[in-house]
């Protein structure tokens, strides 16, 4: 046992003990809005009918709606949602805006690229914001270190610590991996002695390994003169027992992390969406489940007989015959009649609706859609767009820094170490030791402009 893994195991452990409740609440969540992600604390098995146990359909429909949304304002497929920039006063250089409209070019091509895998990654980790708010995907180098690979992770499997500043500043990931494909990552020679064996004779078995990313000033390389060649991250693999199987230099934190909305108190973020929609969930399926009742009750109902009357079963199919006594006397009431019990159904179909309603506004289905402008005037026109933005603008702007800002930044900086965008030498003069950042162009930015 390597006592590096040993310590990073023990930190891990900590942090996924402090973590339980949390998972705890995000298996509530899920079992009301996201069935298929409903195993943080227990088990789904392939096969398993996963949301079962719900009647009603609409709060799966108004996270998936609002998942939805995060895609098409932050990153809608049908334009250009980001431009490379820098300062305005750089950007009125030529060779500078050339040079930065190239650079723009080149991280599309990359994030849009299929091995990248970037649309699979966000379209998992905008459903997780949405329920959970958090969500997790690492952007790394791939195999030949000549692209990049982006990859979604379950919450359930992650737990993370932050700097000073509340960035996140270690990541301890568990992954479950068979041990052909960790043999296939780390080489035969690194697979512990113990599986071996069972690599020859079953290689589809899977094991439980782990993953930290970590500040590098935290971490205590196995080998003495390591340096990591000055990068500020490290990444360790390790297996459950504290076996080390591989450690590398990164150079940035090569997980990110999009949180939603954060209290101080907690390196862990939340949806407001179902954090406030949560009790009108439970409500709904309980409502759906007893307005469903009553309807067949209405349809179908519930029948008193007069029992020394009837003098075979009742037969309520078509042209069935159900015998009476012929010497019972119907002035003392019918010997068979129907019990009406759902009488009402519509109070109950109102009552439903308004809830569905509250479930709409909590999901912000009502402020995400841009106002129409049909048959009104400029002016009205233009209010109605100054109170979209204004609604809008709470929801979606802090992901922008979150979500979109942190995944083009991650992609840049291992684009420029890949020497994707030429050798240095083709960096305009002006432009060499900038900053270089992400504009965004989207529904929300254009409704803006028209304020």
């Amino acid at each position: 046992m390597d006592d590096n893994a040993k310590a990073l195991k023990e930190r891990g452990n900590k942090l996924f003990e402090k973590k339980a409740p949390f998972d705890s609440l995000c298996q509530e969540i899920a079992s009301n809005f996201y069935a298929a992600r409903a195993d943080f604390t227990t088990q789904i098995n392939l096969g398993d009918e996963f949301a079962s146990h719900q009647v009603d359909s609409y709060p799966e429909l108004v996270r998936r709606d609002l998942a939805n949304a995060f895609a098409s304002m932050l990153r809608p497929s049908n334009q250009q949602w980001f431009e490379a920039h820098v300062d305005d006063e750089l950007e009125k250089d030529r060779n500078v805006r050339a040079y930065l409209e190239y650079m723009t070019k080149v991280t599309t091509r990359i994030v849009y690229d299929p091995a990248t895998n970037m649309r699979r990654t966000a379209a998992e980790c905008d459903n997780d914001l949405a329920a959970f708010g958090n969500a997790v995907f690492s952007v790394v180098d791939n195999k030949n270190r000549d692209g990049i690979v982006m990859r979604p992770w379950h919450l359930r499997d992650c737990a993370w610590a932050e700097d000073e500043v509340g960035n996140v500043s270690a990541m301890h990931r568990k992954q479950k991996i068979t041990l052909a494909n960790l043999a296939r990552q780390f080489g035969p020679d690194k697979v512990p002695m113990k599986w071996r064996n069972k690599l020859e004779k079953d290689p589809l078995c899977e094991v439980t390994i782990r993953h930290c990313a970590i500040e590098k000033e935290h971490y205590e390389p196995y080998g003495a003169k390591k340096t990591f060649g000055g990068m500020p991250f490290v990444s360790v693999w390790y297996t459950e027992d504290g076996d080390l199987l591989g450690e590398i230099p990164e150079p940035m934190m090569p997980y990110v992390v999009p949180r939603w909305a954060k209290v101080s108190t907690s390196q862990y973020a939340f949806s407001p969406a179902t954090i406030i929609a949560l009790p009108n969930a439970r409500l709904i399926q309980r409502m759906m489940l007893t307005l469903i009742e009553a309807a067949e009750k209405t349809v179908d109902p519930p029948l008193v007989a007069t029992h020394d009357a009837i003098k075979s079963e009742v037969d309520l199919s078509a042209g069935g015959i159900t015998w009476v006594d012929r010497d019972y006397d119907e002035r003392l009431g019918e010997a068979v009649r129907p019990l009406n019990l759902g009488r009402n159904v519509g109070l109950g179909v109102e009552i439903l609706e308004r809830q569905r309603q509250m479930l709409a506004e909590a999901f912000y289905l009502s402020k995400i859609n841009l106002p129409q402008s049909r048959e009104k005037t400029a002016y009205e026109t233009a209010r109605l767009v100054e109170e979209y933005v204004r609604n809008a603008l709470p929801l979606f702007e802090p992901l922008e820094d979150e979500y979109n800002s942190a995944l083009l930044d991650a992609v840049m900086a291992r684009a420029l170490r890949l020497g994707a965008y030429g050798p240095p030498d083709m960096i305009p003069e002006p432009l060499r030791g900038q900053d270089v950042r992400f504009r965004f162009v989207n529904p929300l930015r254009e409704a803006m402009a028209k304020r």
